[in-house]
């Protein structure tokens, strides 16, 4: 189950970066090499987890216990302090991998003047509130999000876009992909990132599923669909 899942994932994301660069304009001889290399060197990317920072954390605790002295059940309160230092890091794959290519798209956009940067910082504003609310705490796993739910609310909100005449149809793909990237990175992880110090975690991993994390999957996925709908209706 687990090697088809990871045929599955490396095949979406090779049909992703086929898109991608083809909206770049690559020849289209060379796309599946260009794809496959970069989705290559993306696993190679999954074991990397940088440490950003490191917190010093003391906290206060009241620990009740209960004494049996000649039969007399005595109450007490045990007041003590606890520290330890939680890290800070980011998967290489999960986070670098996403905003890297978020950073080109957006480049690319630019120079060629089809960027609308007010609908762009909306669609970014709009989705790091959704996703934040998407966000559960998953005791022993960290912070979760309903990828289906992420990838029906982005598509739709881009494609909500397109038709209200805020985002050119032929920049619908990579609005998708470069407005839900650095969302689902600051809604999903880094506001979260304060609570997650309920857990007394060692350590926190920004990204850290790799290529199957949220940061990347929703972008992906999202993309995909709305360059296809575009595609499909011949929306110009």
């Amino acid at each position: 189950m687990r090697t088809t899942y990871e045929v599955a994932l490396s095949a979406l994301l090779s049909l992703f970066f086929v898109s991608y660069y083809s909206v770049l304009g690559i020849d289209v001889r060379a796309l599946p090499y260009y794809a496959g290399l970069t989705v290559v060197l993306a696993y190679a990317l999954i074991g990397r987890n940088i440490m950003i920072c490191e917190r010093y954390v003391k906290e206060r605790v009241v620990k009740p216990i209960v004494l049996n002295v000649d039969g007399e059940l005595l109450h007490q309160e045990i007041d003590f302090s606890i520290s330890y230092k939680s890290k800070i890091m980011v998967n290489a794959a999960g986070v670098f991998v996403p905003l890297l290519f978020t950073a080109l798209g957006i480049a690319v956009m630019w120079i060629q003047g089809t960027l609308n940067l007010r609908a762009w910082l909306m669609l970014t504003l709009f989705l790091i509130v959704t996703y934040n609310r998407l966000t559960l705490f998953i005791r022993g796993e960290g912070l979760g999000v309903p990828v289906a739910t992420g990838v029906i609310v982005t598509t739709l909100t881009v494609l909500s876009a397109v038709y209200a005449g805020l985002v050119e149809p032929n920049t619908a793909f990579m609005v998708a992909f470069t407005t839900s990237a650095p969302a689902a990175l600051i809604g999903i992880d880094i506001i979260n990132l304060r609570n997650t110090a309920i857990y007394k975690a060692k350590r926190v991993i920004i990204g850290g599923m790799g290529v199957a994390d949220a940061i990347l999957l929703i972008p992906v996925m999202s993309s995909l669909i709305v360059g296809n709908v575009v595609s499909l209706l011949g929306i110009t």
